[in-house]
């Protein structure tokens, strides 16, 4: 009974460092972005979510959206820890849909394939405004 209670004990702070390594994992990866669509015009703020930014060192970064030959390169790359990467996303033509492509200085590319959407985004307008203005109350 006291060799099964060990190896119970063991087995559960084996588990618990593999699930803690797990979670501070240097190696660097990128995994997904928000969000998925944005603006054709570009300047939609991105997330690049992913791990090992700031544990691999200073790394120059340069991320792509587009297809094929014709791809355009993100703008204002921040480093937010070690998981958050942000950039301005680049103009498309409205309704594409394109890859991701995050470029670490001597690292291979992340390919992101057909995640991003370019789509047109409906701000608030001039004319959107009401010209009927509420009564104020009567006295």
């Amino acid at each position: 009974m006291r060799h099964a209670r060990h190896a119970i004990a063991a087995a559960v702070l084996f588990a618990m460092a593999g699930a803690a390594a797990c979670s501070s994992d240097p190696k660097l990866k990128v995994y997904d972005f928000e969000p998925k669509e944005g603006d054709y015009k570009g300047g939609t703020q991105i997330d690049i979510k992913g791990n090992g930014y700031n544990s691999n060192g200073a790394l120059g970064v340069k991320v792509y959206f587009g297809k094929g030959n014709d791809m355009r390169q993100a703008t204002s790359p921040r480093f937010d820890g070690d998981g958050d990467l942000y950039v301005l996303a680049p103009g498309g033509k409205k309704g594409d849909k394109v890859d991701v492509v995050v470029e670490f200085e001597g690292k291979a590319p992340f390919k992101l394939p057909d995640q991003y959407t370019f789509v047109e985004e409906h701000g608030a307008d001039v004319d959107d405004l009401s010209t009927d203005q509420a009564q104020p109350p009567k006295k």
